[in-house]
């Protein structure tokens, strides 16, 4: 999944974490300035996935709007049930806890329980699935700080980007945007139709994370051994912001992003792994959104102690472009024939062809590299799925077909006919 497919621009860096977020479940919680997009991506995330969506001012809501108001009739019958109207929650499969920061503590109280177990004094809410949230930096007016019980919650924090940090053509893009709650007098289609087949993407994945949770891996190894240094190393700093539950979620949840990353689970390539987490931890730490003074410099000597300690060396530290795509598709190339690695070799393909494939220069290797891997999946002797086949054909025709007024054609086992 690609953000900007979404028409939601400058969250490139969120790619993978927030296709996590989607696999797991666990809530997110975006801390940005006005006008970074928070709203809108939670919005057009929904409607890619057909979800029913509602955004909660947390500033303004009283409980009552949430959950309705209590059906005298039947309280005379000793059953409790509310009646619900567009705004309460029932119903409601993602939400956007907005303003979360603004809300009065005792209203931050309310909304642990939904939050945490999508239930509301024990009852559960049956439809809902994501429980995003957002709130404006600490410097603001009326921004108060999140007590660590309500920060524990929350699985990702997202520092949305700035307009002004962005690329010069994702900031022309986000020009051009009209949001949904902008000119509503203007006829225009509004972003986040949906453009994607999201639900899918996300079921695969899931899939993908429950195989790779039931055995040992060298990937997960290293996860719960860096997991282990963290935790020591927060006890004896005196940082309290990686308490069990928060371990658990980050375990899970750097798997995924993993995953979503195209790497693989048998993935032992220690230097782009580290690399990974040096880039993702931050992100599942909530030091942003503690109220303590040098918090996040304390937060982000622990994560690179931490990982350190699991792959011994201070380069992966140094900041610099990360990338899965093509070195995921070598990493298939250079092991032995793995039908798991295959897939998200065909996947990173994809995401090549789609944002690669405009300029002509990259389409050679984009086709010299997936007829690499047909060849290798032919020398295997292993039977593929057929929409493997179809989709690495699909990959290498467009390349190939790109790259001059001729199209290119080659001769493979097994390919399907168009």
């Amino acid at each position: 999944m690609k953000i900007r497919e979404l028409g939601v621009y400058g969250y490139d860096d969120f790619d993978a974490p927030i296709m996590a977020a989607l696999v797991t479940g666990d809530p997110v919680l975006f801390v940005g300035r006005h006008g970074t997009a928070k709203t809108m991506l939670c919005r057009n995330l929904s409607s890619a996935l057909g979800m029913t969506f509602h955004a909660y001012d947390a500033s303004k809501a009283l409980f009552d709007d949430v959950i309705g108001f209590p059906n005298p009739s039947r309280l005379s019958e000793g059953y409790l049930e509310y009646v619900g109207d567009g705004m309460t929650i029932w119903d409601k499969e993602f939400v956007l806890i907005d303003e979360i920061s603004r809300a009065d503590p005792t209203m931050q109280n309310k909304w642990l329980e939904v939050i945490r177990a999508r239930s509301i004094m024990g009852r559960k809410v049956e439809s809902l699935k994501y429980v995003f949230a957002a709130m404006n930096p600490l410097d603001y007016i009326g921004a108060m700080p999140i007590d660590l019980a309500l920060a524990s919650r929350f699985a990702w924090i997202f520092v949305s980007p700035e307009v002004g940090a962005m690329s010069e053509n994702d900031r022309a893009k986000v020009i051009r945007t009209i949001g949904w709650e902008d000119a509503p007098l203007l006829d225009h289609k509004r972003n986040g139709d949906a453009i994607l087949a999201l639900e899918s993407q996300v079921n695969r994945q899931r899939e993908r994370l429950q195989n790779s949770m039931k055995c040992a891996s060298p990937l997960i190894e290293l996860i719960e051994r860096m997991l282990d240094r963290l935790a020591v190393g927060a006890s004896e700093r005196g940082i309290t912001i990686a308490d069990g539950r928060r371990l658990s979620m980050i375990r899970r949840n750097l798997l995924a992003c993993f995953l979503a990353d195209g790497i693989s689970s048998r993935a032992q390539n220690i230097e782009l792994v580290g690399s990974a987490m040096a880039k993702y931890l931050p992100m599942l730490l909530p030091s942003v959104i503690i109220d303590e003074e040098g918090i996040e410099n304390k937060t982000n000597a622990l994560i690179h102690d931490a990982i350190k300690s699991v792959v011994g060396a201070d380069s992966f530290i140094a900041p610099m472009p990360f990338e899965i795509g093509i070195p995921a598709v070598k990493s298939f190339l250079k092991g032995e024939f793995d039908p798991f690695a295959l897939e998200l070799a065909v996947e990173a393909l994809e995401r090549e062809d789609r944002t690669l494939g405009n300029y002509k220069e990259n389409n050679a290797d984009i086709a010299d590299i997936t007829e690499a891997v047909i060849k290798k999946v032919n020398e295997s002797g292993i039977e593929v799925q057929r929409e493997i086949w179809s989709r690495l054909w699909n990959i290498y025709s467009n390349a190939t077909s790109r790259m001059s007024d001729t199209v290119i054609t080659m001769s493979v086992n097994n390919i399907p006919t168009k």
